[in-house]
């Protein structure tokens, strides 16, 4: 299968004794000996309740394409090749699986990218069910926020002729970190491997969200990652829920570590910001380049620091000449977006000069906001300046990368210039 007799048997060697015990239990055996001839309705069986029918149809043809019968061995080897094999080889497969004459149609790889998204989150309820009923009720997932997560992380996939080809395709699956995660998870799942940590995470909730759905969670959770507490995001004011008082806003806020803030227009327009750092009653700018602003509908965008200027966080109370209220980005006044401790209307600006590529979030500078939750993501009470490392966060959490990620500057790993080096 997809190679000599050879690179098979070099295949099988390099698979642990476990990964190859894993694969026979698949098969309800423990030696290759005791698996019985592999048919299109025993993987069929197997998959069908992680895969769509499509991917799984196009996983069982590829397997089946010389015979309708075929051996353990050739699970090995596929299994190897999806997950084991280098970034090129992956690329490779895919294409043999999902296209024709070395190339996939973009729309039967949105199909597959879609497919595989949904797969993800069917593995996250069976291995984390807490987490997922926190954001989930009942059997509903978001599609339509699904299609805008998804279309965001293919933003930058290229394709000639409306088809990807499989230098492209690996070199996009190294960019994105999150699909590529996705991707790992879900086939070591459906090929009975042992998964440590399923990424992106998702966190259990402590409260219900009426903005924020499991798409979102899992795009908001790798972007933010190496500032995220692991176990649970805590919502730390809804106005829903808790009166409209700037005192209970900034009391809740205040210390709580990283966190997501979230506003609705009540016009179709969900936006908000990322803020890095703990909020706290300041005079004066503060915050680090981990933060940004995003925009969630009517489409998905992320703002990424420009370095202009380090106007990130803002929060003031009881000054007779500066702004009293809580705010992100632009200048004093002139903030990206603002609220004010009097529960006005939400204002945001045209332009901003602190995050990149900005376009303005709502149609009108002034609104008053549907909803609004602020949701604490990291530790509470994290003593700023003894937390700071020297050197670049990159190489203290590599899913940091990410804001790399949204600010175009994307970082190639360590397979892919391996795979480069061997052109």
């Amino acid at each position: 299968m997809g190679g000599g007799k050879s690179k098979k048997r070099f295949i099988q060697l390099s698979l642990s004794q476990s990964k190859k015990l894993n694969i026979y239990k698949m098969f309800n055996a423990v030696t290759k000996e005791g698996v019985p001839p592999v048919t299109r309705e025993s993987l069929q069986k197997l998959w069908k309740d992680v895969f769509s029918q499509t991917v799984s149809q196009q996983m069982i043809n590829y397997l089946f394409r010389t015979s309708e019968t075929i051996k353990v061995d050739d699970v090995e080897v596929l299994y190897f090749k999806l997950i084991e094999g280098t970034a090129q080889e992956r690329a490779e497969i895919l294409v043999e699986i999902l296209g024709f004459e070395g190339n996939i149609s973009a729309d039967n790889f949105q199909i597959f990218v879609s497919d595989l998204v949904e797969s993800y989150i069917v593995v996250l309820r069976k291995k984390n069910p807490e987490a997922f009923s926190s954001w989930v009720s009942g059997d509903t997932i978001e599609k339509s926020d699904l299609n805008l997560v998804i279309d965001f992380f293919m933003r930058d996939l290229k394709y000639s002729e409306q088809k990807v080809a499989a230098k492209e395709l690996r070199d996009w699956m190294i960019r994105c970190v999150f699909i590529c995660d996705i991707y790992e998870s879900v086939m070591k799942f459906v090929f009975n491997m042992e998964i440590e940590e399923m990424r992106p995470l998702l966190p259990r909730a402590n409260k219900y969200s009426s903005m924020l759905t499991l798409p979102m969670v899992l795009a908001f959770s790798h972007l933010v990652y190496a500032n995220m507490k692991k176990d649970c995001w805590r919502l730390l004011y809804s106005s829903l829920t808790d009166a409209q008082s700037w005192n209970i806003l900034s009391s809740n806020i205040a210390k709580q570590g990283p966190t997501i803030i979230l506003i609705e227009d009540g016009v179709g327009s969900l936006f908000g910001g990322f803020a890095s750092q703990s909020w706290k009653i300041c005079p004066h700018f503060y915050g680090d380049e981990c933060s940004f602003l995003f925009r969630l509908r009517p489409r998905m965008e992320l703002y990424a620091p420009t370095g202009y200027n380090q106007n990130f966080q803002y929060m003031n109370q009881g000054a007779a000449t500066l702004p009293n209220g809580l705010g992100m980005g632009g200048q004093l006044d002139y903030f990206t977006f603002y609220l004010n401790s009097d529960f006005g209307p939400v204002t945001v600006s045209k332009s901003c000069s602190t995050y990149r590529d900005y376009s303005p979030f709502a149609p009108v500078p002034e609104f008053n906001f549907s909803k609004l939750e602020i949701w604490g993501i990291g530790s509470p009470d994290v003593e700023e300046e003894n937390v700071r490392v020297a050197g670049s966060i990159i190489y203290q959490d590599p899913g940091a990368t990410a804001i790399l990620e949204i600010a175009g500057k994307s970082l190639y790993s360590k397979d892919l210039k391996e795979s480069l080096d061997k052109e």
